[in-house]
């Protein structure tokens, strides 16, 4: 009986010998196969990589400076008011914040029909509506929708992202 299982046995390691050397070569060259393509790619040469470094430094330095607040100044605006008790004017000066210097070149462009919105919208108002801090921000948002859509921009879409008064007198 002994002579019988060793027969049986032999066999079976047989086909155990065989899945483990074909499993062995399926490994070997897959790794293979991987090596090959690893030593073939091509690689970024020396140049290259010092191009996407400054690249990338200089999209980060432009981003900075897309951080960074962009100011135009208009001249001084002195509008008369509607008023009934008598001849009343507003002294105003006007800073735009902008999103991108294109704009500042765009609002030059533009300038007589900028100051030509913003002059009848200050005079179309009376001295009560304008000298509250409520007034004053409402007069800098409806200056804000004037430029824009005088720039041609959507309500949602405004390149200009806020008015600031630099000085304020109403007499």
């Amino acid at each position: 009986m002994s002579a019988d299982k060793a027969v049986a046995d032999a066999p079976k390691s047989g086909k155990k010998k065989l899945v483990l050397i074909a499993m062995l070569c399926l490994l070997l060259g897959g790794g293979g196969a991987g090596a090959a393509v690893w030593f073939l790619m091509p690689r970024p040469d020396a140049a290259e990589t010092q191009a996407d470094a400054a690249s990338a430094k200089k999209k980060k330095k432009d981003k900075k400076k897309a951080e960074k607040p962009l100011f135009s100044a208009l001249d001084p605006f002195t509008v008369n008011l509607r008023d009934e008790r008598g001849e009343r004017f507003a002294q105003i000066g006007i800073t735009l914040e902008i999103e991108e210097p294109a704009i500042d070149a765009k609002i030059k462009d533009h300038l007589p029909t900028l100051r030509n919105n913003i002059l009848l919208l200050i005079a179309s108002k009376r001295i009560e509506e304008i000298l509250t801090d409520d007034g004053k921000r409402q007069l800098a948002t409806q200056i804000q929708g004037r430029i824009g859509e005088a720039l041609g921009a959507d309500k949602d879409d405004n390149p200009i992202k806020g008015v600031l008064f630099s000085q304020f007198l109403v007499q």
